[in-house]
């Protein structure tokens, strides 16, 4: 299939049982294949007039059974990921008909355009043209829910992203550490961490200015919005490897970075990115990120793996209480003091920063998902099975909801600018996703294609933005 979108060249096509066209293209011009989910070609003309100028290049996406080949990437990319999503043909009826209509369909040759239609078959040396009359093609009819689907290739498996301020801004790291920044849907830089990523994206207030702090287990890297870096960064850590996303933080006009380390040590660093600090806690199998908050006006540090819970006076860099935990805990930063929630059998435990624990029954089989703190009040999500409860820090029941996912992997609370909060729910079986309001009503379509992560963000009253991922894309839904 050979079109053209917005002025660029794009050639569709099948090819034969194990040759791959990306890889015989590279056999053709004699170079190794490179280590990226495409190929890029210079001085290699395919077909007359394709590329329009050679010695610019072409690119080339295998799609399954299918190659895709245009001299745009962000086309090429676009086609794929349209592909991956289920946007093709046999969906749009109008569309369909256009190309299909009153035209025979296992043909030669098709040509479809507001010039005259024609397809061409071969038969025994004799060529057969079908031609239809002219003219300008039938404007689609507009759905009447006409949700908006953009895509961003990220070139590897996605380890996490973050989505900010309206559609089209995007950052987002791989598993191998490639960073790639969109604003306004425009590719604005990328850059190559050289190590694994750990834990989140974090936007991080400095007094140097906002930050995105991403963690490697062998660095933290401070980012600005142009791709730039502070002196210092990133910070190497070569002793141990770190184990969970950095956290920055800024107390009496001055900034720090926390981060612990696989031998359970607290490093902290000034936002030059030196360690002025190195805390030893004797824990292990550290997971959670190091909390810091303050509590009757002193700075506080807090670590934890399963077992334990220790609170580190930041001043004198020593512990200043600690306490057994019964299971697995997720951290709450209330006005003035830290509190930790579990799922223990049937009870959900709150406990507060000296260790006091307050159970509150019901719970049996549930489990943490996410928590959201607005205004100083706690919402917290837990599910079992398809079922999911949102309750505040006191035990206190907001709503309870059924959604259609068959297995929840996360659960995102995200807060709007309109004051509603919308949950966004993935299904770890189907690949789907699904947002609710809080009280319990679907928002949009129903199923939308994604998996691992959600957030949602309000583009304008009643018009979500919901990012999540598909295979190596960050994919964006305008929701109505």
């Amino acid at each position: 299939v050979h079109f053209s979108v917005d002025g660029y060249q794009v050639i569709i096509s099948d090819y034969k049982e194990s040759q791959d066209p990306v890889n015989s293209l590279f056999d053709f011009v004699k170079r190794d294949p490179e280590n990226q989910p495409y190929g890029y070609f210079q001085n290699l003309e395919l077909m007359k007039g394709f590329p329009a100028v050679p010695n610019q290049g072409f690119y080339a996406y295998s799609m399954d059974d299918f190659v895709v080949m245009s001299s745009n990437q962000q086309l090429c990319e676009r086609i794929v990921a349209d592909y991956k999503l289920g946007n093709t043909l046999i969906k749009n009826e109008s569309k369909t008909n256009l190309v299909f209509g009153q035209l025979p369909i296992n043909v030669s040759e098709r040509y479809c355009g507001k010039n005259q239609p024609f397809s061409r078959s071969v038969y025994k040396g004799l060529i057969f043209q079908t031609s239809l009359p002219g003219g300008e093609p039938s404007e689609e009819t507009p759905e009447e829910n006409n949700e908006k689907v953009d895509s961003y290739k990220m070139g590897g498996e996605i380890h996490d992203f973050n989505a900010f301020s309206g559609a089209g801004n995007i950052i987002a790291v791989t598993r191998s550490g490639l960073v790639k920044y969109y604003r306004n849907g425009e590719k604005k830089w990328e850059r190559n961490l050289g190590g694994e990523p750990v834990g989140k994206i974090e936007l991080s207030k400095l007094t140097i200015g906002d930050h995105w702090l991403i963690t490697t287990k062998n660095g933290i890297h401070l980012l600005n919005s142009e791709g730039g870096s502070p002196a210092g960064f990133p910070a190497v850590v070569a002793d141990r490897q770190l184990a969970c996303n950095a956290v920055g933080y800024t107390w009496k006009g001055k900034s720090g970075i926390l981060a612990a380390n696989s031998n359970g040590e607290i490093l902290v660093f000034d936002q030059k990115g030196k360690r002025t600090a190195v805390i030893q806690t004797n824990l292990s199998s550290v997971e959670q990120p190091v909390d810091v908050w303050v509590s009757n006006k002193k700075l506080y540090y807090g670590i934890r793996d399963s077992q334990t819970f220790k609170m580190i006076d930041a001043d004198k860099k020593k512990e200043f209480r600690s306490f057994s935990l019964p299971a697995t805990s997720y951290s709450f930063k209330g006005s003035n003091e830290l509190n930790l929630f579990c799922v223990k059998q049937n009870e959900l435990i709150r406990i507060d920063q000296k260790g006091s624990r307050n159970p509150i029954n019901g719970y049996q089989g549930f489990v943490i998902q996410d928590q959201l703190l607005i205004s100083n009040q706690l919402l917290i999500a837990l599910n079992s099975g398809n079922t999911i409860k949102v309750l505040d820090e006191k035990g206190q029941l907001k709503n309870t909801l059924k959604t259609e996912a068959k297995q929840i992997d996360d659960i995102s609370l995200n807060f709007l600018n309109s004051g509603k909060t919308v949950l966004g729910i993935v299904d770890g079986l189907e690949n789907d996703v699904y947002l609710y309001s809080l009280n319990g009503q679907m928002i949009g379509k129903g199923a939308y294609e994604g998996s691992q992560k959600t957030m949602v963000t309000e583009q304008s009253p009643g018009k979500y933005i919901l990012t999540t991922i598909v295979d190596d894309f960050v994919v964006q839904y305008t929701v109505n």
